[in-house]
C-alpha cells in the first residue's frame, strides 16, 4: 500500500476524551456539516403483520459532545418478501477513489434477493426508499453478487440448478448463466469479483466428494467461461470473503489437521497462481461470517457457539484479540467501514446491531431490530 493510501484509510480518527474509554470521530475523512457520517447502514427485515412487506431502514451516525450514536434518516414498507440476501456494488474499487464527488451516487446501486418463497431480484433506490419490480429467476438462489460497472447481478444456484445466473438488471431478464457441473448437493457459499469486475469466484461446497470437499470456479465475466476449477481438497469451505486489494480469498471451514481429523480452519486461496495455504488453523469453532480490514492485515470473524468476534493478523498468522459479545449470538453479517475504524455486527438471536469500535474492541452502539438483513453504504 502506498504512503496516500495509507493516508486516506487512517485519516480522520482521532482521539476524545471519554468516560473510561476511547472514543473516536468516523465516518470517512469527514463528518457532514450537522455533525452526522458519510456512511449509511442499511437494515432490512420482515415487517410483522404485513404478509410479502419488509420494513427498510436507513440509519447513519452522529457525534455530541464525544458520544457515538446512530441516528435513523428514513424508514418504510417495501414490496420485499421474505429479503435473504443484499449485495452493493460500494467498496468494489481502490479507497482513494472516494474522493470523486459522483462516487456515492454512482456506485450505492443495491439489489436485494427475495429468496426461499419468492425466487427474484429488486433494486432498492438508496435515496428514495422505493424498489424496482421484481426480476425473476430461474430457481432459489444462495449468493448474490453485482459485476462492478457492469449492470449486471449474477446469482449461485444449487442442486438440479447447480449454476449461476446472470441477470441483466436494466433489461430486467436472464442473459445467461455458467453451469458448475457438480453433484446435486454441491453448495455455493460465495459469489465474489475482482476489482475490475472481468474475473468472478465462485467458492463451493461440495459434500459427496472425499477428496474433493469444496472448489473454486474462476470464471472470466465477459465472456462468461469457466477459466479453473481449483480443487480445495479436503478443505470443507463455509463461508468466504475477498481481500480489499483482490489478492487473496479467504475461506473459513475446516481443514484436516496432522491427525487426520477435520478441524476448524481458514484458508487463504489466491487468485493470481490458483494456489491455496492454511491461513488459520486450530480454530475453536468454525469462524461464521467473515470481513477484511480495508488496509489488508486484519481478518474478523464472528463465532456463534462463544459469541465472540475475533481479530486475526494475517500476516503474522496470529490472534490478535477476542471481543466477548454482550449475548449469544446468531450471525447474520459483519461488514466494516472504508476506513476500517467501525465494525457492524448483525445477530438474529438477540436482535441487535451492533457498532464496535476497530481500535478498542469497545462497543459503541446497540441498536434493537429485528432479524434480518444488514449492508453498509456511502452517504449520496
Amino acid at each position: 500500500m502506498n504512503l496516500f493510501a495509507w493516508l486516506l484509510t487512517f485519516a480522520g480518527i482521532i482521539e476524545l476524551s471519554g468516560p473510561g474509554s476511547r472514543q473516536a470521530s468516523r465516518n470517512q475523512i469527514v463528518d457532514r456539516a450537522d455533525g452526522t457520517g458519510q456512511f449509511l447502514e442499511l437494515a432490512i427485515y420482515p415487517s410483522v403483520g404485513v404478509n410479502g412487506f419488509s420494513k427498510v431502514q436507513l440509519w447513519t451516525s452522529k457525534r455530541d459532545a464525544g458520544k457515538y450514536t446512530r441516528v435513523k434518516l428514513q424508514e418504510k414498507e417495501l414490496q420485499l418478501p421474505d429479503a435473504s440476501r443484499v449485495a452493493r456494488e460500494l467498496y468494489e474499487f481502490p479507497y482513494p477513489a472516494i474522493t470523486s464527488p459522483n462516487y456515492a451516487l454512482g456506485e450505492n446501486r443495491v439489489a436485494i434477493l427475495c429468496g426461499t418463497t419468492d425466487f427474484t431480484i429488486r433494486l432498492l433506490n438508496v435515496q428514495a426508499l422505493t424498489v424496482s419490480p421484481a426480476i425473476p429467476l430461474p430457481a432459489l438462489a444462495r449468493n448474490l453478487a453485482l459485476r462492478p460497472g457492469a449492470g449486471e447481478a449474477w446469482t449461485a444456484h444449487s442442486g438440479a440448478s447447480n449454476q449461476v445466473a446472470i441477470t441483466d438488471l436494466s433489461a430486467a431478464r436472464l442473459i445467461g448463466s455458467i453451469p458448475l457441473r457438480l453433484s446435486p448437493q454441491a453448495a455455493p457459499v460465495a459469489l465474489l469479483f475482482s476489482n475490475s469486475g472481468r474475473t468472478a469466484f465462485a467458492v463451493v461446497r461440495n459434500p459427496d466428494s472425499t477428496t474433493d470437499r469444496g472448489y473454486v470456479f474462476v470464471i472470466d465475466a465477459a465472456t462468461r467461461q469457466i477459466r479453473s476449477q481449483v480443487s480445495l481438497g479436503t478443505n470443507v469451505p463455509q463461508s468466504a470473503v475477498l481481500a480489499p486489494d483482490g489478492a487473496t480469498i479467504y475461506i473459513a471451514g475446516t481443514s484436516l489437521n496432522e491427525l487426520n481429523t477435520p478441524e476448524p480452519s481458514i484458508v487463504s486461496y489466491d487468485p493470481l497462481t490458483n494456489a491455496f495455504s492454511v491461513a488459520a488453523s486450530g480454530l475453536p469453532v468454525i469462524p461464521d461470517q467473515l470481513a477484511v480490514h480495508p488496509n489488508g492485515t486484519r481478518l474478523y470473524w464472528l463465532a456463534t457457539p462463544t459469541a465472540t468476534l475475533d481479530e486475526y493478523d494475517v500476516q503474522g498468522r496470529r490472534l490478535l484479540r477476542r471481543i466477548v459479545l454482550p449475548r449469544p449470538i446468531q450471525p447474520q453479517s459483519i461488514e466494516i467501514t472504508p476506513n476500517g475504524d467501525i465494525l457492524f455486527v448483525r445477530d438474529g438471536a438477540g436482535q441487535a446491531a451492533l457498532h464496535i469500535d476497530s481500535g478498542s474492541g469497545e462497543i459503541l452502539d446497540t441498536q434493537i431490530i429485528p432479524a434480518g438483513l444488514g449492508v453498509s453504504l456511502f452517504r449520496p
